[in-house]
């Protein structure tokens, strides 16, 4: 996952699991995207669990449907590393506050912009200003949409 969000399961596999007529095991992992987002470099020393469920039918998916980010609010584990927001670029290609394409370097534990000056903390949580990946990810979007639309003008 890219924020710390399920992604989506191919379609059918609904219909192959309830066609199956056995048992199914469902494992969901969580604190694994927090030990290393994608976007980061470097790994954090945390705690992670797996859950484990057995389902007769494609009651499995809802299961193993889940938000990183929701699981850490009920825990607050910490998942803490050196130079935490290094790699953040690869998210956050706007600037949130003045929306700055390509301004946003992260050398330690947080980020700024180039423009604004704006900082943003990768606190020892795993959050980005308080703020779950999936959070900032949506706000990108928003960003990105908007340098579309004023680029196609």
């Amino acid at each position: 996952t890219w924020d710390g969000r399920a992604g989506n399961v191919y379609p059918g596999v609904g219909k192959l699991i309830n066609k199956s007529q056995v048992p199914i095991v469902g494992a969901k992992i969580h604190g694994g995207y927090l030990t290393k987002p994608r976007w980061a470099e470097q790994r954090r020393k945390g705690t992670i669990e797996i859950d484990f469920g057995v389902f007769e039918d494609d009651e499995v998916l809802n299961f193993i449907f889940d938000s990183e980010w929701e699981w850490q609010k009920s825990r607050n584990y910490i998942y803490d590393g050196k130079k935490r927001a290094l790699g953040l670029e690869r998210l956050m290609w706007f600037c949130p506050e003045c929306g700055s394409y390509r301004t946003i370097k992260a050398p330690g534990n947080e980020a700024s912009c180039s423009k604004c000056y704006s900082k943003f903390v990768v606190d020892r949580f795993g959050y980005i200003d308080g703020k779950g990946t999936d959070v900032v990810i949506d706000k990108q979007i928003k960003l990105l949409r908007s340098y579309i639309n004023d680029f196609e003008k």
